[in-house]
């Protein structure tokens, strides 16, 4: 028998189309609709069932348990069939599904996959993408949601800290190697600075694995009577190793070379 009323539980919704909408879903009677909204033009839209989910727990403590699951299933065919019925979210499934997992504390598994398949809203029948068919079972998936979350956040933080030590090292590596090959570099040089400009030029035409902006910009300022005194080998050798310099101090020992060929 249908809970007893008297008035509008909530403004807007008359109380004796939640007991005809009760009364369709107890016996699954859908086609009824079309007379429900004849009796009742001014809900078609659905509008004002829009309402706050303490409203919906205040109707849902008015009603028996069945009674509940009938209203819900009423309300789930109303937005599937009825255009612009489009609750989301909003939808009074939600708060009245949630008021029986948080009394009736039963195994709801039979009502859930009814509304699954019975609607196109998302959101239904709990309101989010938890689809739990009981309190026990939406704190298990609530946990391992956060479960995950947190097996996330640790692999993230170890994969950040890898990147991190991996960078850390090999921004050690390279400062090494500049740090060899500076003092390579200074070795090499400090070998060669008493040699003559010509044994020095011969030398660095010689080592074609390095660039000759290697060596000291200085070693590449020759003055006229020591171009003179290299040999023809030496400065032909000299003008094809640094055919490719375009421009400073190596570009203008070529062109030096060049005139005094």
């Amino acid at each position: 028998m249908l809970g007893v009323s008297t008035g509008n539980m909530i403004p807007g919704i008359p109380t004796r189309l939640l007991k005809r909408l009760i009364e369709i879903g107890l016996r699954e009677a859908f086609d009824e609709f079309y007379q429900l909204f004849e009796d009742f033009p001014k809900v078609r839209s659905g509008r004002q069932l829009i309402q706050p989910f303490a409203e919906w727990d205040k109707v849902a403590r008015r009603y028996s348990h069945d009674e509940i699951i009938a209203l819900i299933k009423a309300l789930t065919v109303w937005e599937r069939d009825w255009p612009n019925v489009g609750w989301g979210s909003t939808s009074p499934v939600i708060p009245l599904y949630r008021y029986l997992l948080e009394s009736a504390r039963d195994d709801l598994t039979e009502l859930r996959d009814w509304v699954i398949a019975h609607t196109k809203n998302f959101y239904l029948p709990f309101g989010g993408r938890y689809r739990p068919a009981s309190l026990s079972e939406y704190h298990d998936l609530v946990a391992q949601d956060e479960a995950r979350r947190r097996a996330r956040e640790q692999a993230e933080d170890l994969a950040l800290a890898a990147r991190r030590a991996a960078r850390k090292k090999r921004q050690g590596e390279q400062q090494q190697a500049r740090l060899h090959r500076r003092q390579t570099r200074a070795v090499l040089i400090e070998s060669l600075r008493h040699l003559s400009p010509a044994e020095r030029l011969e030398h660095i035409i010689a080592d074609t694995k390095r660039s000759v902006s290697f060596y000291p910009s200085e070693w590449a300022v020759l003055d006229s009577a020591t171009i003179q005194t290299l040999p023809s080998q030496l400065r032909l050798a000299t003008i094809q190793r640094l055919a490719d310099r375009r421009t400073g101090i190596w570009k203008r020992l070529r062109v030096q070379l060049e005139r005094n060929a």
